[in-house]
């Protein structure tokens, strides 16, 4: 799924919240520095992903082993459209299975963290000024 967020080179987790309905994840922009070090920077931008009607949200923090267990419709980018049966089955939600089936679900893959949203409407990706 094509993003702001696509330009980047890592992104990481600075704040979520989740108000009726309404989840609202805040992520920075990161760099490669000396060493490797993946870190803010002053020319970072900030973005803002707002999912509406949401049912459901988890944030894992094993971001590769979650990510290689699901398929997504994408195989790129921070924001992917995953296919539900794959993530019930990788989740174990077989309990939840039915419900997940109706609704969609997207992963989004921070540096540390992957979000997994639940909900019936694209999340929306804005530029913080």
């Amino acid at each position: 799924m094509r993003t702001e967020l696509d330009a980047c080179y890592e992104i990481l987790l600075e704040r979520l919240s989740y108000d009726g309905r309404v989840l609202t994840v805040v992520v920075s922009e990161q760099f490669v520095q000396q060493r490797n070090i993946i870190a803010p920077t002053s020319e970072g931008r900030r973005f803002k992903l707002i999912a509406t009607e949401i049912t459901s949200y988890l944030v894992v923090e094993e971001v590769a082993a979650l990510v290689a267990g699901i398929e997504c419709s994408d195989d790129s980018g921070f924001l992917r459209r995953c296919h539900n049966q794959a993530l019930a089955d990788a989740l174990g939600l077989n309990i939840l299975h039915d419900t997940l089936l109706k609704l969609d679900s997207y992963a989004l893959i921070t540096s540390h963290e992957t979000i997994m949203i639940f909900t019936k409407q694209v999340p929306d990706v804005v530029v913080v000024e």
